[in-house]
């Protein structure tokens, strides 16, 4: 795991591998690791665009709420005071709330914690051997929460040419529990955080109110009658009128999390 991430820091830095490395080149990476919290490029890149996010108001800090839900938007399971722990250790300002700084610092301290229940699990249904197998990564993903089905489990190990692997060390372990992670977090968002057994009651109730020889629009009178169904209050003229008002808002919400309907595609949608 250290070897592969200190050659990817290393290729952040520009430095070859196999090249002997001066006294600058050691500082160059030891700055940029120290200014990234040891993320790759990649990985501050990914950090940044959920801070932006979640940064709604632009001030370029986000609040300990904020910290929450940027975590479950990016597939992890945190609860507020787990958050709130972590936060005061890293606001050097003292003022509850992160820049983009102290807030790759958090998240230098949460991946080690995630790390470390990795590891934890890892050596548990390993025993005494330092690999595990195919079907005890399955496993393993799957105490863990973070199993997506074996069609996406496979599609991932074929997307990092591991579908042969007989052999899992802990460094392929975390590559495969990191994309699980990432797939399950954006089937998350496009069902907007819904368990699958809700999904399926409305996606049923959606039906119901289809149009008349469409497979993929209701009315807005068939909203407000769904939304009834579901015991959301539409008693009065001004509750509808909210509700309604709502529908921009959550038609850019979906195409955020890219769950929005696309030109000729078969998904429904409100006409």
């Amino acid at each position: 795991l250290i070897c592969g991430k200190v050659r990817t820091l290393l290729s952040d830095a520009q430095i070859q591998t196999g090249q002997l490395l001066s006294f600058d080149d050691v500082f160059d990476v030891l700055s940029l690791c120290r200014t990234t919290s040891n993320f790759t490029n990649f990985e501050v890149a990914e950090l940044k665009e959920a801070f932006r996010r979640f940064d709604q108001d632009n001030s370029g800090k986000i609040d300990v709420l904020e910290m929450v839900g940027m975590l479950l938007y990016m597939g992890f399971d945190s609860s507020l005071e787990q958050v709130h722990e972590i936060i005061i250790q890293s606001d050097v300002d003292g003022n509850s709330e992160l820049d983009f700084q102290e807030f790759l610092h958090v998240m230098a301290t949460h991946e080690l914690n995630h790390t470390k229940v990795l590891r934890q699990a890892f050596k548990r249904i390993c025993s005494s051997a330092d690999t595990c197998t195919q079907e005890q990564v399955s496993d393993l993903l799957q105490s863990l929460g973070y199993f997506p089905g074996e069609e996406i489990f496979h599609e991932t190990l074929m997307a990092d040419g591991m579908q042969d692997t007989e052999e899992f060390d802990f460094t392929m372990l975390r590559a495969v529990t990191g994309q699980c992670r990432r797939h399950l977090a954006k089937v998350a968002r496009g069902n907007a955080y819904f368990p699958e057994i809700q999904i399926h009651l409305m996606r049923k109730l959606f039906q119901e109110q289809l149009l008349s020889g469409s497979a993929e629009n209701i009315e807005r009178g068939g909203l407000v009658c769904l939304l009834q169904t579901l015991g959301v209050p539409m008693n009065t003229l001004q509750e509808r009128d909210a509700i309604l008002h709502m529908l921009e808002e959550a038609r850019a919400s979906a195409t955020a999390s890219g769950a929005a309907r696309q030109d000729g595609s078969n998904s429904a949608s409100i006409a």
